[in-house]
Order: C-alpha cells, then sequence, then structure tokens
C-alpha cells in the first residue's frame, strides 16, 4: 500500500535526524537539554511511523493489526509533541510548576486520546488507490491534531519572536527551515488524523513529507558532512 510504503520513507528520515541529532547531543557531552529533547522527538516521531510499517508487515495487513498501528502511532505522537512543547516551555522560561502542569495536561490529552480510540475500535478503510484512512474517532482524531498543530504554531511564534540579528548563513538557514518546517507540521497535524477522503490524506502526506524534510535536513546533511569530513 502506498500509504505503508510513504510511512517507511518518514521513519527512515526520521531516524537519520535522530541519529544526528544524538550525535550533536553526545558532542555536548550530553548536557544539553534541548537537544536530548528534540533527538527524543525525531526518536518517537521515527517510532510512531514504524508502529504503522510493523503492524502491515509483521501482521500480514490484517485490519485489525494495523488499527492497534494506528493507536500506537497516535501514542508516540503525543510522545513527541511533548518533547516539542517541553522545549519550548523552556525557551519561555516558564516556572517549574506551570511546565509541569502544562506538560502533564499533555500528558493526559494523549492517554485520554488513546483510550477513547482503543474504546470506540475501528478497522482502518484501504482505499484503490493505496491509501489507508485510519477512520478514526473524531474526538480522538482531534484530540490528536490540535495539541501536535498548536505545539507547531508555538514554535513558530518562539522562532520569530526571538530570530537573532546577527547570524551565520548556515545557522540562518536551519532558522528558516525550523519555521517552515512548522508551517507544514500545522497543515499535517489538522488533516492527517481526522481525514476522511483520499484528497485529505493525500494533502497530509504532502505537508508530512515537506514538515519531515524541513526538519530533518539540518541534522541528516550535518551527519552526512560529518562521514565526509569527521568534522
Amino acid at each position: 500500500m502506498i500509504s505503508v510504503i510513504l510511512h517507511s520513507i518518514l521513519a527512515l528520515l526520521t531516524a537519520g535526524a535522530a541519529g544526528a541529532a544524538y550525535r550533536a547531543w553526545r558532542k555536548k557531552g550530553f548536557r544539553d537539554c534541548a537537544i536530548k529533547d528534540l533527538f527524543y522527538f525525531f526518536l518517537f516521531f521515527s517510532a510512531a511511523h514504524l508502529s504503522v510499517v510493523v503492524s502491515f508487515f509483521l501482521l500480514f495487513a490484517n485490519p485489525a493489526a494495523l488499527a492497534w498501528g494506528y493507536i500506537f502511532m497516535v501514542g508516540f505522537i503525543f510522545a513527541a509533541v511533548f518533547c516539542i512543547f517541553k522545549i519550548e516551555f523552556g525557551i519561555m522560561r516558564l516556572c517549574r510548576e506551570k511546565t509541569r502542569f502544562l506538560l502533564a495536561a499533555v500528558i493526559f490529552s494523549g492517554a485520554v486520546a488513546v483510550v477513547i480510540q482503543a474504546y470506540d475500535f475501528r478497522l482502518p478503510i484501504a482505499r484503490e488507490a493505496g491509501f489507508i484512512l485510519w477512520n478514526a474517532n473524531l474526538v480522538s482524531a482531534w484530540m490528536t491534531s490540535l495539541p501536535a498543530a498548536s505545539a507547531a504554531m508555538l514554535w513558530i511564534v518562539l522562532f520569530m519572536k526571538n530570530f537573532p540579528e546577527n547570524m551565520a548563513l548556515g545557522d540562518r538557514l536551519k532558522f528558516y527551515f525550523s519555521v517552515i518546517d512548522s508551517i507544514f507540521f500545522v497543515g499535517a497535524a489538522l488533516t492527517y488524523f481526522p481525514a476522511r477522503d483520499n484528497d485529505q490524506i493525500v494533502l497530509s502526506f504532502v505537508f508530512i513529507f515537506l514538515g519531515t524534510f524541513f526538519a530533518s535536513a539540518p541534522f541528516v546533511f550535518s551527519k552526512i558532512r560529518f562521514l565526509a569530513t569527521g568534522k
């Protein structure tokens, strides 16, 4: 199925970005919390895609297995969103109590979304074009979409607000890429989970691929340069 192939590619891209982020974290002596959270963001994002791929290939495209794969994907997406919010709250310098409360709210929302989807267990729909419509419970779908979109929108605001005036070209491009990928992730979050037809799911994959490319590119290119030069 096309959806599974696309999720496989996305899993590889985000795994590569996670590896590059881990290298950057290790280079900092494992002391930089923001890079650590970014590493876990890519790791959980890759796991989200892999949950679909694994449920498809290991369980022979069984619809019930794919439905569970989707449920696990929702859980991993919330874990990734948790990491992004953690970085953002650090940038905002929120007090510890407020940060804990907001992060607890993210965890609670994720748990509720997963429980609703598991309770209202629905089989996905395989379209003739090769795309999978998850047929998700709309409450659970929007409970997943809105926090993910909010995290991406907050990322845009924070980066635009804290854009340094004097910056090297390479760092400036990373800033631009970070804002652009967030714009695409907003679109992806609002179209993928509540999708109800082929056009919506295709559009969501366009957003996801573009967002993943711009999010992963700085880390992947950095890793390629390291492999080529050792620096």
